[in-house]
């Protein structure tokens, strides 16, 4: 039984290598008046994910890597 619960437990992702290469993500500085709507930003974010087979789980984090210090104080 311990088997089969294992294998339906999320594996840990190392997002630091996939992070790295990454240089072109886009980037939210919390502006409004520079910024793209943040539904544009998160679609481009998640376009992102897939392409580089991220899990979904794993978004959020990638998110908030690609966010300004003013957009993470809000």
């Amino acid at each position: 039984m311990n088997n089969v619960l294992e294998a339906f437990k999320i594996k840990p992702f190392d997002l630091e290598p996939v992070l790295e290469q990454w240089k072109d993500g886009p980037i939210f500085k919390g502006n409004p008046k520079k910024d793209p709507p943040v539904e544009e930003w998160l679609e481009k974010i998640k376009a992102g994910c897939v392409e580089r087979n991220i899990p979904e789980e794993c978004w959020h984090r990638v998110a908030q890597h690609f966010m300004g210090k003013k957009a993470k104080k809000r």
